[in-house]
């Protein structure tokens, strides 16, 4: 297995030391944003952050993978990038915002791979599958015929609460301009939109799940309301909790997300099912070195 990286143009890195905690991204999330929460968190856990393929390409210098379009691609990704860091998953706790939980979910249940637990941020319940399935073709049609920019402008209506948008004049301005950059020649962010598509025709099955889980959700998520997603985590026996936000919420509100998060985390370790933590010290974290 491979060894934690310093390098911060790297596909990942390790913050902190004590046992693992994995960061999934969103669909279009740099592993940058979750840095405010990393560091609230990595005096207790080893906490990786990571790029999927086709994500933050300018930070990397590397380019569009247009042909890496499947769910299943971005699911071996994660695998490949806890196995780099020398460790098994039933070693690793792993959050993931969005798709990222999606993925996450996947990978637990359809592919048999255990977690030591799992913290899901905003992932959409089984009785709204109809409706993200329509909502992602048609971000897919609105890609398509405005460009990057354009959409996305539109799309974060739905991702930032109305509250944080007025309270911040100039965001959808910002985040425009950022995701052109992050995405400017657009086939990068075509290949995520195909495979979530893709990840959203996949039936989700209604087990509960095998390892510890918590769901979080935004107090404002119009994407994934909190009722349903109340009635989801009681279906599946996982812990379920609130933060104030949107369906980006560890975005707009760090501090209460990863207030969220560590109170997750604390009944993830008093469950009783909780495997026992094995050893990390094969893999001794590092802090990454200033860029």
């Amino acid at each position: 297995m491979g060894q934690p990286t310093q390098d911060r143009r790297g596909t990942h890195e390790c913050i902190g030391s004590g046992p693992p905690l994995l960061f999934v991204n969103a669909l279009y999330q740099p592993r940058q944003t979750w840095e405010p929460i990393i560091a609230r968190l990595s005096e207790s856990y080893t906490c990786i952050c990571f790029d999927l393929p086709n994500q933050n390409l300018v930070f990397h210098g590397a380019t569009a993978q247009p042909d890496c379009d499947t769910p299943e691609a971005y699911e071996a990704a994660i695998l490949q990038t806890i196995d780099a860091c020398g460790f098994r998953p039933e070693q690793v706790i792993a959050c993931g915002l969005s798709s990222g939980a999606n993925h996450l979910r996947h990978l637990h249940h359809t592919g048999g791979v255990n977690f030591r637990g799992l913290v899901l941020l905003g992932l959409d319940p089984p009785s709204l599958s109809k409706f993200h399935l329509a909502f992602n073709i048609e971000c897919q049609s609105v890609l398509e015929a405005a460009g990057v920019e354009r959409y996305s402008g539109l799309i974060n209506f739905w991702f930032f609460s109305q509250t944080w948008i007025n309270t911040n004049a100039f965001a959808i301005r910002y985040i425009k301009r950022r995701y052109a950059a992050l995405f400017e020649d657009g086939q990068s962010v075509k290949a995520l939109l195909r495979a979530a598509v893709a990840a959203y025709r996949r039936p989700i099955p209604a087990d509960r799940f095998r390892c510890p889980t918590a769901l979080i959700n935004g107090t404002r998520d119009a994407l994934c309301p909190a009722d349903a997603m109340r009635a989801y985590a009681a279906e599946i026996g996982a812990h379920f909790g609130l933060s104030e936000g949107a369906h980006s919420f560890p975005l707009e509100n760090a501090e209460g997300a990863a207030r969220a998060i560590h109170e997750a985390l604390g009944m993830l370790e008093n469950t009783e099912t909780l495997p026992v933590q094995v050893s990390c010290a094969d893999a001794a974290p590092l802090r990454p070195q200033a860029s």
